[in-house]
């Protein structure tokens, strides 16, 4: 009798082992609230959060702020930029986006067709030295070009070393720490349009830069959310970039 009540308690304890895993707890190298980079959770699960943030980077991308910074000011402060004349608007709108979008773009592109870039994401650090290295020296190039043929326009010229300078600083940070691009960049053209409504006292652009304001907060939830920086990584890139562009503002408008 002994015998058989130990092999019966010993059947029962097998069978409830091998029910546990039913019965709620998950298996190890399960997860249910993982998510991944690519809008999907671990479990194969969409995640619309992360298609949000996916597409608030996409859109806040450095590369297109620039541009969205000088159509700003040609929309709400034409006479900053001396483009009363709606045809002369759009001229130098085309100008500007050619100098500031598509030929960075293009050049961050070419790194990526011949190998020298793994990724258009630039994820890692390491892929960041190269193409940032190169799009700052075409934008010294841009900043001079415009110096030369329109010295007429100082807020352009002021416009376009304030990026030339966010660039450099962003550059030479990525040697040693990964700061987030997408926060300088944010971070700058918010200081820059805050200088020019302090400096210039216009209340037209406070509407834009209350725009500005709330893109960067969501921009900076979506490189937290998806996991590509820390927020150390972001909220020092917003910060650095919005010194150096309101800096930049105040002490150079009134020489140029």
């Amino acid at each position: 009798m002994n015998q058989s009540e130990h092999s019966i308690r010993q059947n029962a304890a097998e069978d409830s082992t091998s029910k546990a895993p039913e019965n709620g707890t998950p298996q190890s190298g399960t997860s249910e609230t993982g998510m991944s980079d690519t809008g999907t959770s671990e479990n194969g699960k969409s995640d619309p959060l992360a298609a949000v943030a996916w597409v608030l980077s996409f859109l806040m991308h450095p590369l297109p702020l620039p541009s969205l910074m000088f159509g700003l000011v040609l929309i709400f402060a034409p006479e900053l930029m001396l483009a009363g004349n709606l045809e002369i608007r759009w001229r130098l709108m085309a100008l500007l986006f050619l100098a500031t979008f598509a030929l960075p773009g293009l050049s961050v592109l070419t790194l990526r067709l011949f190998g020298n870039i793994s990724s258009l994401t630039m994820t890692r650090r390491e892929d960041r030295r190269v193409p940032f290295l190169f799009v700052s020296a075409i934008y010294l190039v841009i900043s001079l070009f415009f110096y030369k043929i329109f010295p007429q326009i100082p807020f352009v010229i002021l416009g376009l070393l304030s990026i030339t300078a966010c660039l450099l600083v962003l550059t030479i940070i990525s040697l040693f720490w990964k700061i987030s691009a997408h926060g300088i960049a944010a971070g700058g053209v918010t200081g820059f349009i805050a200088g020019l409504v302090v400096h210039c006292n216009n209340q037209e652009l406070v509407y834009p830069l209350a725009i500005l304001l709330i893109l960067s907060g969501a921009v900076m939830w979506a490189r937290l959310y998806l996991n590509h920086h820390t927020p150390p990584e972001v909220w020092t890139g917003w910060f650095a970039g919005f010194s150096i562009c309101i800096s930049m503002v105040m002490l150079l408008y009134p020489i140029l």
